[in-house]
């Protein structure tokens, strides 16, 4: 999801909180969150507005693969980003959840694929997608992450045996709740909008064809993700 360059943000709508508070120099500290990763530099949110940052060259010759700043960390910034000019990102908070795979080299090194993210939505299709120990592989990965998992059952239009499945996930993923929607028509979506309340930074998972471009236009209230 983006937003123009002259947006301006509160951090806790954006995911600050105490844990992240506590690790803040001083008030004067600039802080923003990074949107997305390109390659030389990053996109950042801040309540400063939007813009390019790049990595200070100390950070960039220090840090491990695995303490590279990735999309969702939150990170410290000599100035405020801006459409017309260059941040320089000269610290990252500690991470409360990350997901981390093995990045490619000689060495087994980590890779962080996205940071802070506080629940992911497993989704699975109740038509040819449905997979069982798919879904649980995806739990185990996220329960690893740091993260709440939630299994969202989509398609419930074109599935019989609904609440069947929906035992099935429940029984087999003890705790983890399970929903059953329809994203096409807009069905049982509000358990799930309960989930993402201000502030919350939340992450869709699952094969193509879910439905998770759908459930995200839908949640969003107009056609931003191509399905």
């Amino acid at each position: 999801m983006r937003r123009e360059n002259d947006d301006m943000h509160e951090l806790s709508d954006l995911g600050f909180g105490p844990f992240f508070e506590q690790q803040r120099q001083d008030n004067e500290q600039i802080l923003g969150r990074i949107a997305a990763e390109h390659r030389g530099g990053y996109e950042v949110w801040s309540c400063g507005g939007n813009g390019f940052a790049r990595l200070a060259g100390r950070l960039a010759r220090d840090l491990d693969a695995e303490a590279f700043p990735g999309v969702g960390d939150w990170v410290s910034l000599r100035s405020r980003p801006g459409p017309d000019r260059t941040a320089v990102i000269d610290g990252v908070l500690e991470r409360r959840t990350a997901f981390v795979r093995g990045a490619a080299g000689r060495q087994v090194r980590g890779q962080v694929v996205a940071a802070n993210v506080d629940v992911v939505f497993i989704v699975c299709g109740l038509d040819r997608d449905y997979n069982l120990h798919r879904i649980e592989r995806y739990l185990a990965r996220i329960w690893a992450s740091g993260a709440q998992p939630v299994v969202i059952l989509n398609k419930a239009d074109v599935c019989e045996e609904v609440e069947g499945r929906a035992c099935e996930v429940e029984a087999s993923c003890p705790g983890v709740p399970v929903l059953a929607m329809s994203a096409l028509l807009s069905q049982g979506l509000d358990p799930l909008r309960e989930r993402i309340g201000r502030g919350v930074t939340a992450a869709f998972v699952g094969s193509s064809g879910a439905g998770k471009s759908t459930l995200v236009n839908r949640l969003l209230g107009e056609e931003r993700m191509t399905t």
